[in-house]
């Protein structure tokens, strides 16, 4: 058999291919060490995918996970040094990325290979969040060591302190990082993707030597104000997504017309996703242009909705190509139907005409449950995925939301969040019986609207919707009698109990071991408003624990929804 020295260069790089979609950075980092012929697709593979590293951001959430499930055992000094070990190694990765972009003329390269000439995505939020770390005033020094102090600026700020103002130094945070990214996109010509706070006057420059771009991520629109709709529409013919964090501007109208110039600014059908996060002041002008791209538009996000945008979603009427659509109602103040009827007629005419809608989530929004009535008794639709939260559920439009879900048996995915508190018990039942007709659910959550759901309710779930992977529910007075028909979901992967439970530690430990590899392997279990009737011990949450930790990977929270050791009486009185 051939020894790993003589395998060809392909293979070489094919092997590094293979770990880099596993994920597994730990084999790449040890392959880059190996040997120098190892080294080389190594080091590709890991500056490529650096920005699904786990210490990106300071550690994944399975790292952050780890760390709190481990801080019972190990000292508050140990924890912290775990802490500062991924935001040195964080600032390693990015130092070198940044090093990597300065002169390679001169005698004696600054780095091994130019790595920023590997990298797809430039996320320069990522480099933000480092550099405001807490931690990371510890390796600031290494860090803008030279070549790096070129980039390296720094803003004076007063602080009032107990005898007196004092004024310190500390990174300017916003000219450090964009310094950064000029060096690197001046020496990068493969980024797919750039993200983070940009300055409108430098982000031309940066698009035009990025023509593999495809997406973009700023933090607010006004950095796309200085000419970037011209320069991706004549250096980048792959682009496809954009994505704002803000874009208010004071006039509000400002706003709204910078957005239309951009989308206007773009070659006919361009954007296929479009996502606004949080506050903005887009309406008529801007949705009006985004029609633009009404062939190509199959993914539109938009939260914080204010009412002038609410009552502009209609001028949207031409993107019926959608695939997935969110909306939410920033104040969850008006309602269209009553307030504006033509153009809630009009958003239901524009809705149900998406036959390619496959995923829906209408957040806050007071005429929701009759918007989603419409868009799923249109025969053309079939939705796979629906979230809807912010409804009084004890309503005739919330009956009949929950009436149309009966015929919709596509979907694999429903969230429900809303006011169940004057559900009489026929509307409960009639909602679990509408649930319970969905075979092909895979995820199923329901929040505040099942709080008075029974152990019969969540059973008849169990029994009926044999796909379920992840199941989160609230109720009160749940007792073992659940446990043995949710034990029966083979695929179940996630259960959280937000209910009222009075279970024991041997129907728990029961519970365990009718799990089964592969099906439920990773299992997470949570139950978190136990009664203190439960009387489940430290001792046996700690071995339920450990238990399902061996036979199937997986997790338990436990938790009482008040401290049994503390009268419940206790603190009432005068």
């Amino acid at each position: 058999m051939a020894n790993a020295s003589s395998l060809p260069d392909d293979v070489l790089h094919i092997i590094c291919d293979q770990l880099g979609q596993q994920r597994d950075f730990s084999a790449l980092f040890s392959c880059a060490l190996t040997a120098r012929r190892w080294s080389d697709p190594a080091l590709v593979v890991l500056y490529r995918l650096y920005n699904l590293s786990p210490i990106i951001g300071g550690g994944t959430d399975e790292t952050e996970f780890n760390r709190q499930t481990t801080r019972g055992t190990k000292s508050f000094v140990a924890v912290r040094e775990e802490q500062e070990l991924v935001v040195r190694k964080w600032a390693i990765l990015w130092r070198s990325i940044a090093l990597s972009s300065f002169n390679w003329t001169s005698p004696g390269s600054p780095t091994y290979r130019e790595y920023c000439r590997y990298i797809r995505a430039l996320n320069l939020r990522d480099l933000a969040e480092l550099l405001q770390d807490g931690k990371f005033y510890s390796c600031a020094e290494y860090f803008f060591a030279k070549p790096l102090d070129t980039v390296y600026f720094k803003s004076e700020k007063t602080t009032p302190r107990r005898k007196g103002a004092g004024r310190f130094q500390t990174v300017d945070f916003f000219s450090t990082v964009s310094s950064i990214g000029e060096t690197i996109t001046k020496k990068t010509l493969a980024l797919e993707d750039i993200s983070g706070r940009i300055k409108a006057e430098v982000f031309p420059a940066w698009i035009r030597r990025s023509p593999k771009l495809q997406s973009i991520t700023v933090w607010h629109g006004s950095s796309l104000s200085d000419g970037a709709e011209e320069a991706i529409r004549t250096n980048c013919p792959h682009f496809r997504s954009l994505s704002v964090y803000q874009w208010e501007s004071d006039p509000p109208n400002q706003a709204d017309s910078q957005a239309a110039k951009v989308f206007e600014g773009l070659a006919p059908n361009t954007i296929e996703e479009f996502i606004v996060i949080s506050q903005h002041n887009l309406g008529a002008s801007s949705f009006q242009a985004l029609n633009n791209h009404a062939a190509s538009l199959t993914d539109l996000r938009i939260s914080n909705l204010r009412e002038d945008s609410l009552i502009s979603l209609h001028h949207l009427k031409d993107c019926t190509s959608l695939r997935n659509l969110s909306l939410d109602d920033f104040e969850s103040t008006t309602s269209l139907e009553a307030r504006h009827n033509d153009v809630f007629l009009s958003l239901v005419s524009w809705l149900t005409s998406c036959p390619s809608l496959k995923q829906i989530s209408l957040q806050r929004l007071l005429d929701g449950p009759t918007l989603l009535t419409s868009v799923l008794k249109t025969p053309s639709i079939h939705l796979e995925k629906l979230s809807i939260t912010g409804y009084v559920a004890a309503t005739p439009s919330a009956r009949a939301f929950h009436a149309a879900l009966t015929s919709h048996n596509s979907l694999t995915s429903l969230s429900i969040k809303a006011d169940g508190e004057d559900l009489t018990q026929q509307d409960r039942n009639s909602l679990v019986s509408a649930l319970c007709s969905l075979p092909s659910l895979r995820e199923l959550e329901l929040k505040d609207i099942s709080d008075e759901f029974s152990t019969a309710h969540i059973s008849r779930f169990a029994r009926s919707l044999p796909q379920l992977e992840h199941l989160w529910v609230s109720g009160e007075s749940i007792t073992d009698d659940v446990l043995t028909p949710l034990s029966t979901l083979r695929n179940l992967r996630s259960l959280m109990l937000y209910a009222l439970t009075r279970f024991s530690a041997d129907a728990l430990l029961e519970f365990v071991e009718r799990l089964e590899v592969p099906g439920n392997k990773g299992f997470q279990l949570g139950v978190v408003n136990a009664e203190v009737e439960s009387q489940v011990s430290e001792q046996e949450a700690w071995l339920i624990r450990e238990r399902i930790s061996e036979r199937v990977e997986g997790g338990f929270d436990f938790n009482y929804w008040r401290d049994p050791d503390v009268d419940s009486f206790e603190g009432d009185s005068d």
